[in-house]
């Protein structure tokens, strides 16, 4: 009963600290550096509005690194695909190893690309193409006591614009806590950031803190999620996911995200369907700039 009373304030203790610890990160200008570093690789996380705390896979250590330590299986992997827009596409490989009970560790590596014409000062057509690329990746441990995880990760990126290419290091920490049917999740992100710049090519990476709640209804297969994302020098952001497995092979999910900024919301759609031990990951966005299609497999084996 002591360890349960100690472990329910935790929650929200550590709850409270992160929602404070956003507000101060968050300044009301125009958002700035929300860069690739800060797209959730895990398509299931896309499917609901980018939130953390519903069902994992191997990319959700790409968000909070403490993710991993949610891993059934001894090994899991998962390949996604993406296109952004209709203008620029990407993909992405994860696995993670559940080496011990309490402790797991995981690998990401994520492509995006992009191409679009480029006009002068006049807006006329100068029959050339800008051409950006960009190549991100890391490693993550993470390690589990009672019903509290904690995660760190270390991660590289490399952008090429047109020839010119710049690269910056980051490292992440990660915390979740379960009690009973709550669930909170908190990721402090991008620390220790090195900025790299040239003329043509500005990597930044901005100190980012994730904190999120879950409520699970176990009898029904329902998880809802507020998470609330808060960048420095930008705008915070709220957003909201909801998961239902009405069986155990299939999973649905959507999200509305990017509540509280004037640049629009997206609406978001996705599913999960399994056979064995492969799973299908799928999501769908609708924002004011088009729509983005995502789509993942993953496969666990070892138990």
């Amino acid at each position: 009963m002591r360890a349960k009373y100690v472990m329910k304030n935790i929650i929200w203790y550590v709850t409270a600290v992160f929602v404070l610890a956003s507000a101060s990160l968050v300044n009301a200008e125009e958002r700035t550096g929300w860069g690739f570093f800060s797209v959730p690789l895990s398509v299931r996380q896309a499917g609901m509005a980018g939130v953390t705390l519903g069902r994992t896979d191997p990319m959700s250590q790409w968000t909070n690194p403490a993710l991993s330590v949610r891993q059934e299986s001894v090994w899991e992997a998962g390949i996604s695909g993406d296109s952004l827009f209709g203008l620029s596409t990407g993909g992405s490989l994860a696995a993670g190893w559940k080496a011990l009970p309490d402790w797991a560790f995981g690998s990401a590596v994520s492509y995006f690309g992009s191409e679009v014409t480029e006009y002068d000062a006049h807006a006329h057509d100068t029959f050339r193409s800008i051409r950006q690329r960009s190549v991100v990746g890391g490693l993550s441990a993470a390690w589990r006591w009672e019903m509290i995880g904690l995660g760190a990760a270390l991660k590289a990126g490399s952008e090429s614009i047109d020839g010119a290419t710049e690269t910056a290091l980051a490292a992440d920490l990660g915390a979740v806590a379960d009690y009973e049917a709550f669930s909170a999740g908190l990721a402090l992100r991008n620390m220790g950031t090195g900025q790299g710049k040239t003329d043509s090519v500005d990597v930044n990476l901005p100190l980012e803190l994730r904190a999120g709640i879950a409520y699970t209804l176990k009898e029904y297969g329902v998880t809802g999620v507020v998470e609330y994302v808060g960048i420095k020098d930008a705008d915070g952001v709220a957003n909201i996911g909801v998961e239902w497995w009405p069986m155990k092979v299939l999973g649905l999910r959507g999200g509305v995200a990017d509540l509280g900024t004037a640049g629009g919301r997206q609406l978001t759609l996705g599913f999960s369907a399994f056979h064995r031990t492969t799973g299908l990951d799928y999501a769908y966005a609708l924002h004011t700039l088009g729509s983005t299609n995502r789509v993942a497999l993953t496969y666990a084996f070892g138990g």
